[in-house]
């Protein structure tokens, strides 16, 4: 149980005077949500440096910039999260819409984010005629495409998943199909969900750069929005190592302040109602704060109780969950008829396109495109063994061990959230400056931030093996390989493919800005299909740039329905218990 209860007693509640630890609880919440309000007012209703052709480097703008950057961050966050929330739950409690929504969003989430940075630029600008709401909105759809779909595909997950006893209770209680969505479903798919909003976050401050200075088709230069992106930008426009630096601190300053006043505490309180050793990895200094004030607890009680208040209006209009709900999902009888139609009208779309490909392309153009993309397929392919042999050891020694785990868990959750390619420009400069192999040193660059995957879902499934399952093999004396083919192997796998599938697919994405690498003026490109999407982009070419984002939804969804997905099924279906 957590150590932190929003219910008071009657002695608190009457007791209405603050203590200390209300006023720094009030200067700390005050002073967070006044400086995100004048950030955002000044996004909204335009200020003195809101100005989309100059950034100026001096180190006293960085915290305005960074400001500007936080606030399009948690905009985005909101509508992702209001979208999974929306698309989510319907794939979950229908399988009509799950036979749509999931394929949809397996197929939005292979393409590239830079793939939607031409098409978005575009149409909102024809739309605002070069107004800045215009671009901000393209600056917000970018970071959004970036979130929003990992969050999706966890929410569906959790809610999939949800233990039968939970679905009985919701039956037994009566609940409204609302109530069970706040008081059942969003509780226990929380924890999950907020791991992967950390996720989501690192996703969208990966793609900052090229969010907040936007490469407009038909101009000569980026639009460039006040932001620690453009800041970056400029920096490395300039050549300006000092501003880099000094960019690169504010970047681990603001995801260590979201880290500790937010998804900490959120963690805390989420993690409390589960076992005692997950609620030690999971502590929170702005839990405890809270906990020891006056006006601050009473004022979540009356919240909470507003809420509920709310919650029992809202049912009025829902549907009590049926009984039957907790064995299986409402279906819809599809008829034969329909469902030709559907696969006539998927079949007619897939031919359509194919024919516009060839309309505006060559079969040499699509070849050498073809042949690109298998050139980052082998830098994607190669790296994630080369992860899998160096983090699986270390996830496993770090699981076994929850005193040193409490203490690497918290490490690699921030690593996983900060942006690699913040230290792009570093190491743009030294391949650069002592004339490194390009095609050869871009493959590290494209699994900076994907690696996190795979050691944070190591430790996690190692952490949820049963602890006499672990006795009962140590005291057999069972050790060596015949542990790891026998023990290991089998209770880390589903995890294990789970994390290198989402790091294959962040490696791809990431592989339009890692295989070009600019420093000043000087540009070093490698072969591969990331940097001809790159290159499309800059040149303005709307139809190959589309051709080869279609070429590398191709190898991400093949590679996933031909690889991923059946390798997933065999070891749940062989290894899960």
């Amino acid at each position: 149980m957590s150590d932190f209860e929003f219910k008071t007693n009657v002695e608190t509640d009457s007791v209405l005077l603050p203590n200390i630890w209300d006023l720094i609880a009030f200067v700390l919440i005050f002073g967070v949500f006044f400086f995100l309000g004048q950030a955002m007012q000044d996004l909204a209703f335009g200020s003195d440096v809101m100005d989309t052709g100059r950034i100026d480097l001096s180190l006293s703008m960085l915290p305005t910039y960074a400001l500007f950057s936080v606030v399009r961050m948690f905009v985005a966050l909101l509508f992702s999260l209001l979208v999974t929330f929306v698309f989510g739950t319907l794939a979950a409690r229908s399988v009509v819409a799950e036979r749509f929504i999931i394929p949809i969003v397996d197929v939005l989430q292979s393409i590239p984010i830079l793939g939607y940075l031409t098409i978005a630029a575009t149409v909102f600008e024809k739309v605002f005629h070069g107004d800045m709401l215009g671009y901000e909105m393209v600056a917000v759809f970018m970071i959004f495409t970036s979130q929003v779909w990992n969050m999706i595909l966890s929410f569906y997950q959790s809610l999939i998943m949800l233990p039968a006893d939970m679905r009985e209770l919701a039956s037994v209680m009566q609940l409204r199909r609302v109530q069970k969505f706040w008081r059942i479903d969003v509780p226990y798919a929380m924890p999950d969900l907020l791991m992967n909003m950390m996720v989501s976050l690192s996703a969208g401050w990966f793609y900052i750069m090229e969010s907040e200075a936007i490469v407009v088709s038909g101009r000569s230069g980026r639009v460039l929005l006040p932001g620690l992106g453009s800041y970056m930008w400029q920096a490395n426009l300039q050549e300006n190592h000092e501003a880099l630096l000094w960019a690169l601190l504010a970047v681990f300053i603001v995801i260590l302040c979201y880290d500790q006043l937010m998804f900490r505490p959120l963690l805390h309180i989420v993690r409390g109602y589960q076992s005692d050793d997950e609620d030690q990895l999971h502590r929170s200094w702005i839990v405890n704060l809270l906990s020891r004030t006056r006006w601050f607890k009473w004022g979540m009680v009356r919240l909470q109780d507003v809420f509920s208040e709310w919650l029992a209006f809202a049912a009025r209009y829902s549907r009590v969950v049926p009984l039957a709900f907790q064995h299986e999902r409402p279906q819809l009888v599809i008829g034969f008829s329909l469902r030709w139609l559907l696969v006539l009208t998927f079949l007619s779309l897939v031919g359509y396109a194919v024919w516009s490909v060839l309309q505006i392309t060559t079969l040499a153009q699509l070849s050498h495109i073809l042949l690109l993309g298998f050139f980052t397929f082998i830098r994607v392919f190669s790296l994630l063994l080369v992860c899998m042999v160096l983090w699986v050891p270390v996830g496993v020694w770090v699981g076994f061990r929850p005193r040193v785990a409490a203490w690497v868990m918290p490490v690699i959750q921030f690593l996983a959230a900060f942006p690699p390619n913040m230290l792009y420009p570093f190491l743009m400069w030294t391949i650069l400056t002592y004339g490194l192999n390009v095609n050869i040193w871009c493959a590290p660059l494209m699994v900076l931030g994907t690696q996190w995957y795979i050691l944070f879902n190591v430790i996690s499934a190692v952490q949820t093996i049963d602890k006499e399952l672990t006795y009962v093999v140590r005291h057999m004396g069972v050790t060596g390989m015949q542990r790891w083919r026998r023990f290991i192997l089998p209770s880390i796998a589903p995890h294990l493919v789970s994390g290198a599938m989402a790091a294959s697919g962040g490696a791809w994405n990431a592989s339009i800005v890692a295989e070009v690498l600019t420093w000043g003026k000087e540009t070093k490109t490698a072969v591969g299909l990331g940097a001809y999407i790159h290159e499309t982009i800059v040149q303005g070419d709307l139809n190959l740039h589309i051709l080869a984002v279609l070429v590398m939804c191709f190898y991400v969804v093949v590679i996933n329905r031909v690889f991923w997905h059946p390798l997933y099924r065999y070891v749940e279906r062989r290894f899960a218990s």
